[in-house]
This record gives C-alpha cells, structure tokens and sequence, in this order.
C-alpha cells in the first residue's frame, strides 16, 4: 500500500483449508520489479493450536510446496532504506519439504542479474520457529570479479573501477559446508582461481572467539600481485592458522 511504502500491484492464489490441512495453488505477488510464485503448497498439522503452544504446533508442520521469486531490494526500501541503490533483481528457486521440525530446502538456488554472483546448494533448518539452526552443503558458488561493480553500484549507488587484484582472479568458485546458530558458525570451503587452489576452515563461537586455517598448494602468488608474465615470486604453499577474540 501506499500508506506504508510498499506498492503492492498485484497478489492472487486459490486455497482449500480443513482443520487439520491446507493447500495453496497459483500464488502470485507483484510489486514494481519483484515477484513471489508458489505454484503449489501444501501442510497438514493437527487442528489449531491454543497460544501456550503455538512454537511446538509450528514445529510439528509437515508439508511440500515450490517457491520461485524475483526480488529487487530497492521495492523494500520503505523496510530497508539501505536498499535504495538496489536495483538489480536476485532470482530464487527452492522446493521446500517441512517434515519433523525440520525445514529442508533440496535445490536452493540463488543468481545475481548478469550473473556476478550464483549458487546452488541444499539448506536444512532445524528449530526454525524458536532457536534456528541452519546447515548448508554448498554444491557450487561462483562469483565473477565484477561481483565488486555490482555491490558498489547497488549498495552505494557508484560505479567503481575494477581493482586489478580481481581482475586477474577473473572468477572464483567453491564448495563446501556452512553451519550457524546464535552461538556457533562454522565453515569448511574448498576454493578453486585460475591462480590456484585453497582450503578455508573457521569456527566463531559467540560472535567473539574465533579459529581459521588457511591451505593452499602451489597458488600462483606472484601473477596475483604483479602484471608480468614471468613475476620474481613463483608458487607458494602454506598451511597457516588463527586464533582470537
């Protein structure tokens, strides 16, 4: 509404709902450049919860459905007044399955507009409605060295030059695994640049203390940090790691 800064143009869907199950069908939303689509959604619970127990009776959810969207940041600017350079659309795509108190997203993938950024992996939600706990088995995430052009231009409304460090890490891709809740994120990625390979391991507990490890294998150091074709530093490995608060 105009009221409050959201410009809805459109929201439409059909719905079957007994006591102890829901279906949704074609659900559209449209604002000026984003949209939502669920061309099916279904849940079954046991009938309707009274207020003491509400988080447990979402919990116990169990259901399927598909979600497709297309968002703008820049149409939540009203929310998110950070978001008024963001003009470039991120599209998302996921099936979703809700069973035993987890939320388990098999194929969630997630692509920038002219493809700076992209990622495939699968997403499992646990406690999703009281204490979240999230792990991600990330199956490829790709960034382009122009990934640095799109988030100035959208997050800062500039247009930035290349850094000539980027440039010639031309892209980067990885995989690997993610964990987080309020008090632990963990994470283990295998990269892989046109300069070499590398491994990163770290562990933040409490948003203090943290532990990270560093392999890489004959990474090209010195055609990163100079233009010439046949740099004074070669390859180099190493095997470092930290420790802090």
């Amino acid at each position: 509404s105009e009221q409050s800064g959201l410009e809805l143009q459109e929201m439409k869907f059909s719905f079957i709902s007994g006591l102890n199950n829901l279906k949704v069908k074609d659900f559209f939303l449209k604002l000026p450049h984003s949209s939502v689509s669920i061309p099916k959604l279904s849940a079954s619970f046991e009938g309707m919860p009274n207020k003491e127990r509400l988080k447990d009776w979402l919990q116990e959810i169990q259901g399927n459905g598909q979600v497709d969207i297309s968002l703008t940041p820049f149409d939540l600017r009203a929310f998110l007044p950070s978001m008024v350079h963001f003009q470039d659309s991120i599209s998302l795509h996921t099936h979703c399955e809700a069973e035993n108190g987890i939320l388990h997203l098999p194929d969630l993938s997630l692509q920038a507009k002219g493809n700076p950024l992209s990622m495939n992996a699968e997403v499992s939600v646990s406690q999703w409605f009281s204490k979240p706990h999230i792990e991600a088995d990330i199956k490829q995430l790709r960034a382009e060295s122009s990934l640095q052009q799109y988030l100035s231009h959208n997050l800062h409304g500039e247009d930035a030059t290349l850094s000539p460090l980027l440039l010639r890490f031309k892209s980067v891709q990885a995989e690997g695994k993610v964990l987080w809740d309020k008090t632990l994120t963990k994470a283990q990625l295998d990269i892989e640049t046109p300069l070499g390979q590398a491994n990163i391991e770290g562990t933040l507990q409490e948003n203090k203390h943290i532990e990270a490890q560093l392999r890489a294998h004959e990474f090209q150091l010195g055609h990163l940090l100079s233009d010439n074709e046949k740099p004074e530093l070669d390859k180099i490995s190493l095997d470092a790691k930290t420790e802090g608060i």
